[in-house]
């Protein structure tokens, strides 16, 4: 993709893939290189032979003109992190020699070798397999767990590699597909849920849930405006604000914390109002006497810095608290007020 908002990779996968091993991570791959290269095949052509997968490249020659097929073929391979670079390469050294075997016996061509791995290659590594395929003029192109997520380039091929990996808090439906009012809900829904977690799943969600909020900003609004402004916090709220703002009043929602149960409860303002739940229309948050906070969200910057302020307080301690970020909210919220000035 040409700029670097579409390059927003998933976190979550490439994790994902770098610790996985062994037939774990060869299943990750096999996911990935079906949504990602054209006519990708994952049948294994030659058991233990070196192939993990092939694409049949389309000749321009009518089929039955075409005498020898060419093919891409990849090799998958995902070692435990202690093993060395030398029995790496006698393994990659092996399923070299089983392709060109196979080259042999069925009298097909190569056009390149995908080495799928789970691991970077350093400088000197890549030489050597530059050197093992050049006596043999083949082209080669190494996939490890960075690479392999860049492949993954439109949103769709993003949140269905999340699922797969089945580790991403990925919704029943991609969080996108929704308005910007159920995506508020759906959002303080998952930090509610996540409080609890690990630290990194806490990570994994949090890095999740800012990355999709800004598909709901036109990519070129957001470099455009937020590489060259000077302050650039400032014009990333005025951003997300313009670009999010609820246009129907039936589509605001007040979201109401009571802290001793430690969830959300939302209500639309006909519900809020028969059910004389306390906020304020004015502001982003309010607390009652009762210390219970409600946000009433107009526009998605309130989530946006509720999750990057989760996101921040989650790597400096390993945890975040959803009424700590309250409160830091309605702090901030309040301080801005004094200067004449709005949070959302």
């Amino acid at each position: 993709m040409d700029n670097n908002f579409s390059q927003v990779n998933s976190w979550i996968t490439l994790k994902k893939l770098q610790n996985a091993t062994r037939e774990e991570f060869e299943r990750y791959a096999q996911f990935i290189l079906l949504l990602t290269h054209k006519n990708y095949t994952k049948t294994r052509l030659n058991k233990d032979g070196g192939i993990d997968g092939y694409s049949l490249l389309v000749d321009r020659l009518p089929r039955s003109k075409v005498k020898n097929k060419t093919y891409n073929f990849y090799s998958i391979y995902g070692p435990d992190a202690v093993t060395p670079w030398e029995q790496k390469r006698a393994k990659l050294k092996k399923d070299y020699d089983g392709i060109l075997n196979h080259m042999s016996q069925t009298q097909t061509n190569i056009n390149k070798w995908y080495i799928v791995t789970n691991f970077d290659f350093t400088h000197q590594y890549e030489i050597e397999i530059a050197s093992m395929c050049e006596e043999n003029e083949i082209e080669y192109e190494l996939l490890y767990p960075q690479k392999i997520v860049s492949l993954l380039d439109t949103p769709e091929h993003i949140y269905k590699a999340l699922a797969f990996v089945d580790q991403a808090p990925a919704p029943d439906e991609e969080l996108t597909n929704y308005g910007a009012h159920i995506f508020a809900e759906k959002s303080l829904r998952l930090l509610c849920e996540y409080q609890n977690r690990t630290t990194t799943e806490q990570l994994e969600m949090l890095n999740y849930l800012r990355n999709t909020l800004l598909f709901f900003v036109p990519e070129e609004e957001y470099f455009k405006s937020h590489l060259k402004s000077f302050n650039k916090i400032l014009k990333l709220r005025q951003i997300i604000r313009e670009n999010t703002a609820l246009q129907n009043e039936k589509a605001f929602l007040v979201h109401q914390y009571p802290p001793e149960l430690k969830r959300f409860f939302t209500y639309t303002l006909e519900q809020a109002e028969a059910q004389d739940i306390s906020f304020d229309m004015n502001v982003a948050i309010s607390i009652n006497e009762n210390q219970t906070y409600s946000l009433f969200i107009k526009n998605l910057y309130p989530i946006y810095y509720l999750v990057n302020d989760a996101y921040f307080m989650t790597n400096r301690t390993g945890t975040y608290s959803v009424y700590n970020l309250l409160t830091r909210l309605h702090r901030q919220e309040q301080s801005l007020l004094k200067y004449g000035l709005e949070i959302a």
